[in-house]
């Protein structure tokens, strides 16, 4: 290019107008914001992050209460406990009347006595002191009583207790020692406050290995032929020391002072001046009494007396299944064949009503004949007994009822009793 030309384009070129490139200082362009929208955009967020975190909360409390209740359930509940008599009636039957004739001649009551001390040394591994604590108040001192009780069921998650019921206002804690000598946090599972008798549970997984493995839930004997034969106390059957004692069965007598059913008590010729705790145990080593307060008061201070376990069996079951007992609260007999000829109908006799029981408030009264339980006629105190264990707490019975009129002549009524608890 020429100088001429050069000088030409220049001058061209400075006189073109000066243009900044669009994508320079862009940085500093201002861009107005809509204060309000902004406002009202921040109030959305918040709002919405409450609401996010109430549901959030909803969300967890509801897993918790999940996991919270899977947990009692399966680490807690274990297996359901059904309660049965070992059958072994006959076999104790023909052991106890060669029994009866070799002590009768003093022949052999070592053997006899030596059998029944080796069943009770194997007992112990079932045997165990339950302590129950109240905790001290602003107006209380703290109580504590212990007694003898025995495994009577595992179920899986839990060894469970049957022994004596506290008689303390307030249960803070209950502990449970073994035959190991260890001690452990237990648990009341039920009570039955006619019989004074409780279920108590230790966690299988707080127990030591060795403890796991040495501890047994001892059988229920057969209780219905003890007359004469020889038994073994266990546990602490004269109070607060543990011991063992043998003796022999006075009597079996039928106890009907008790609401909704008659209880056996077995009495013993086994001396003790106060009331203990424990159980009666056959040569086999099975459980076939239980001793507990309300037991011995029954026959008075003297004697070892306890409850006859065949008689116990659909009691202990439902509170080993946490289940309360069903209760009516009449205090029942069988209509014998002496009442009945003098003019007394078939049924079930009322001896006695609690006051504010189920049975009261629906207007059942003494001296009423009990013939009709829901669509069942009953018969006899057992049958009643029966029906009601197997009845739901809170369900409403139809009951047929015979009751002396005013001119010497039974009338029939009928009324609804609503099943309550023990």
């Amino acid at each position: 290019m020429s100088e001429q030309n050069r000088d030409q384009w220049e001058n061209e070129k400075s006189s073109e107008p000066f243009k900044q490139p669009e994508e320079e200082y862009t940085f500093m362009q201002e861009v107005i914001k809509d204060e309000a929208g902004s406002k009202k955009k921040n109030r959305k967020d918040v709002i919405r992050m409450i609401w996010l975190g109430v549901l959030f909360g909803a969300v967890a409390a509801f897993v918790f209460c999940i996991v919270k209740y899977g947990y009692e359930s399966f680490f807690k509940t274990g297996t359901k406990v059904e309660v049965a008599i070992e059958d072994d009636a006959a076999e104790d039957s023909t052991e106890d009347d060669q029994g009866k004739d070799e002590v009768s001649g003093q022949e052999d009551e070592e053997l006899v006595l030596s059998k029944l001390t080796a069943a009770a040394n194997r007992a112990q591994a079932g045997l165990v002191t339950v302590t129950c604590k109240m905790e001290a108040t602003a107006d209380t001192k703290a109580e504590s009583e212990n007694f003898s009780g025995a495994i009577i069921a595992d179920n899986g998650k839990q060894l469970l207790v049957l022994a004596t019921q506290t008689e303390l206002k307030t249960l803070d804690k209950v502990q449970i020692k073994v035959h190991s000598g260890h001690t452990y946090d237990g648990e009341r599972v039920m009570s039955y406050k006619e019989l004074g008798i409780s279920v108590y549970a230790i966690e299988k997984m707080d127990l030591t290995q060795n403890d796991l493995g040495e501890l047994r839930a001892l059988q229920f004997g057969n209780s219905n032929n003890l007359e004469e034969t020889y038994v073994a106390a266990c546990g602490k059957p004269f109070g607060s020391d543990e011991a063992v004692s043998y003796g022999r069965v006075e009597a079996v007598t039928a106890y009907n002072m008790f609401a909704d059913g008659i209880y056996n008590i077995v009495r013993t010729d086994i001396s003790s001046e106060t009331i203990g705790s424990g159980v009666l145990l056959n040569d086999s080593g099975k459980i076939v009494g239980l001793i507990v307060k309300k037991a011995e008061q029954t026959e008075g201070e003297g004697n070892v007396s306890a409850f006859s376990i065949s008689d116990m069996t659909d009691v202990i079951e439902n509170l080993s299944n946490a289940n309360a007992i069903p209760y009516m609260g009449m205090v029942c007999a069988d209509v014998t064949d002496e009442m009945e000829n003098s003019g007394v109908p078939k049924g079930v006799y009322v001896k006695k009503v609690a006051a504010d029981s189920p049975a009261m408030l629906a207007g059942i009264q003494v001296g009423d004949v009990l013939t009709r339980f829901g669509t069942i006629g009953i018969y006899s105190e057992e049958e009643y007994h029966t029906l009601l264990m197997q009845a739901d707490i809170g369900a409403v019975v139809h009951m047929k009822v015979k009751r002396l009129g005013t001119k010497a002549a039974y009338v029939d009524m009928e009324c609804d009793v609503e099943v309550g608890r023990n």
